[in-house]
């Protein structure tokens, strides 16, 4: 059964594969990644813990990612791996709002999608300190809980230790080259099952009248209503 004219399920997750495979609903080959890849976010695209969130216009496949965001405590640049989390002033809940079906269609080109919508991030209630998270150091990052549930359903969800960049290395790569500034976010991709698109069809895409809850572990909660695209 179809939902709100939004196609049942999003696909396979290209951001998992190892091998190269062509995207969902495109013959482009995906290839694995040997270093992170950045996304800028205007911040107007920005909305609170508890906002509505408008399905972006001429979308059929609208998803969400549970993911962790970074915030930049000051101005660096050309960070190092290994000593870039001295910069993180702290961590907080970052969920991504993504039409499946427009980026899929740009993958091919040379330049990545690069258009934040006005509705592309909802950021969680508070910001807490690496110190307060240190008791969870587990690997390349912290042993977080983080999950997803709409209409009160679980859908999925992993651990922010089992995201592939780690908050050392993510800082390393933006700032190659680039200064970042106090204030600046950083967001890491979602884990294990932290997005409609990760279960393969064995869930439906987002509709408007829908409610979403994402919740990380220590780090709060955003949840949101669905709503029809804005009109012109």
């Amino acid at each position: 059964m179809l939902r709100g004219g939004l196609r049942r399920g999003c696909g396979p997750s290209p951001g998992r594969r190892r091998a190269a495979v062509p995207w969902p609903g495109t013959g482009t080959p995906h290839q694995p990644r040997r270093a992170g890849c950045l996304l800028l976010l205007r911040p107007a695209a920005i909305k609170g813990p508890q906002d509505d969130i408008p399905v972006a216009p001429g979308a059929t496949s609208w998803d969400y990612e549970v993911e962790v965001a970074a915030v930049i405590a000051h101005g660096c640049s050309n960070l190092d791996a290994a000593t870039a989390e001295q910069h993180i002033a702290g961590y907080l809940v970052h969920c991504d709002w993504t039409a499946r079906d427009l980026s899929a269609g740009q993958m091919g080109f040379v330049y990545s999608p690069s258009k934040s919508k006005d509705t592309s991030t909802s950021l969680g209630p508070f910001l807490v300190t690496p110190d307060e998270l240190e008791p969870h150091r587990s690997g390349k990052g912290y042993a977080l809980r983080m999950d997803a549930h709409v209409n009160g359903r679980h859908y999925g969800g992993g651990s922010r230790d089992e995201i592939h960049w780690s908050f050392g290395e993510l800082p390393a790569h933006a700032s190659r080259g680039t200064t970042l500034r106090a204030g600046d976010l950083l967001a890491g991709g979602p884990g294990g099952t932290g997005c409609v698109l990760e279960l393969a069809g064995r869930r439906d895409c987002l509709a408007p009248g829908d409610t979403v809850r994402v919740d990380v572990q220590e780090l709060g909660a955003v949840s949101a209503r669905i709503t029809a695209p804005e009109q012109p």
